[in-house]
């Protein structure tokens, strides 16, 4: 919250407004003990409602026209870094970079290729670094795109250097598309990658730790076709957006309950989502 200058760096104007408020969604369990531990918000009017995507985009290998990897001279037997992410502080971008310098002065293994896709105030910055570091011909800044899903299909490595967090959607999609997935173990990230599991978990801003985790997937094929497998499995069973939509359908209806609004008559259902507690807990698991 970067706009948070002067007086408005107080958390008191939020808590006077939370009388106000009938309910906060928070998009992941950190997000959550953020607004009930730092802004103290009531934890009681708090409900996790984790984010999804439509898996459908990424489940199954799209149809493309073309390899997107031509455009950009790599080849196909090139081994590919994807990061998608908003060319911002936030996102790490810097540490990266550092990473893959390590990573080329490494012998005996490949060298790969990256491709941050997405745009921002930081494109020419990290453009002088990449000269810089002497990696012009092994980085990509190709900007904004639509079709994401077709450089996961073809990339081999996904990673998400960020400072910060709510809950990564790119971070979801890669797991979805089946990518093993290098991140920092930043905030809600945790909870869409276990460490070991369906990708590897850094701390933030470490060059030389992010570079072994991708110096450990990019000697292993097999980890990464584990970890992939895995986080498809994960993606499936925990971020489907019809999922999310459910539970925040029911999240209003349970709001309207308390309040005794009944509309046209109707009784309206008990809200019984994927919700999670404030201890992470899911619904089903706290009726059972």
């Amino acid at each position: 919250e970067s706009w948070r200058q002067g007086w408005k760096r107080s958390y008191a104007l939020d808590r006077m407004l939370a009388h106000c408020v009938d309910g906060y969604i928070a998009v992941s369990q950190a997000n959550a003990a953020y607004l009930c531990r730092e802004k103290r918000l009531p934890q009681a009017k708090v409900r996790t409602i984790i984010n999804g995507i439509d898996l459908s985009r990424f489940m199954h290998p799209p149809q493309m026209s073309e390899d997107p990897r031509t455009a950009l001279g790599i080849k196909p037997t090139d081994l590919v870094l994807l990061c998608v992410a908003r060319l911002e502080p936030q996102k790490g971008h810097e540490t990266l970079l550092h990473a893959l310098a390590a990573l080329q002065q490494l012998p005996g293994i490949a060298r790969p290729q990256l491709v941050c896709l997405g745009t921002g105030r930081l494109q020419t910055a990290l453009e002088t670094q990449t000269r810089a570091l002497g990696l012009t011909e092994r980085v990509h800044f190709p900007g904004q795109c639509r079709h994401v899903e077709n450089w996961l299909a073809v990339a081999d490595i996904f990673v998400l250097p960020s400072l910060y967090e709510g809950l990564p959607l790119a971070a979801i999609e890669a797991a979805a598309a089946g990518r093993a997935v290098v991140a920092t173990a930043v905030d809600g990230t945790p909870e869409i990658i276990h460490d070991g599991w369906n990708g590897l978990l850094t701390p933030p801003g470490d060059a030389p730790a992010l570079a072994a985790a991708l110096l450990r997937l990019i000697a292993d094929p097999m980890l990464r076709q584990r970890l992939g497998q895995n986080g498809r499995r994960l993606a499936q069973e925990r971020f489907d957006q019809k999922l999310q939509i459910q539970a925040t359908g029911d999240f209003y209806c349970s709001l309207y309950q308390i309040h005794r609004k009944p509309i046209q008559g109707r009784n309206l259902p008990v809200a019984h989502g994927p919700w999670l507690d404030n201890r992470g807990n899911s619904a089903r698991e706290n009726h059972a």
